[in-house]
């Protein structure tokens, strides 16, 4: 199969990713650092505790798009669109 997929096209998904996974990273830390945890009751802990949770998952689900990415890349895939 032709390689049709630049070097470049796989640095600026993997830029993206950084950013992304940084900003959701320093977001999590801010709300954890930030918000007072023993002043708010367990609803407000729980609430907070869930965005993090989803400040996280956001995070993880980044990388491993890019991971599978990756992989496709690798495996000669360069556009998974053409089988459809």
């Amino acid at each position: 199969m032709r390689k049709t997929t630049d070097k470049k096209d796989f640095y600026a998904a993997l830029a993206v990713t950084a950013l992304t996974v940084l900003f959701m990273l320093l977001l999590a830390g801010v709300m954890l650092t930030e918000t007072g945890w023993n002043e708010t009751g367990v609803f407000g802990r729980g609430t907070l505790l869930f965005c993090v949770g989803v400040c996280l998952a956001v995070a993880v689900g980044v990388a491993a798009a890019l991971v599978q990415r990756w992989n496709e890349i690798r495996g000669g895939e360069e556009d998974e669109a053409k089988h459809y």
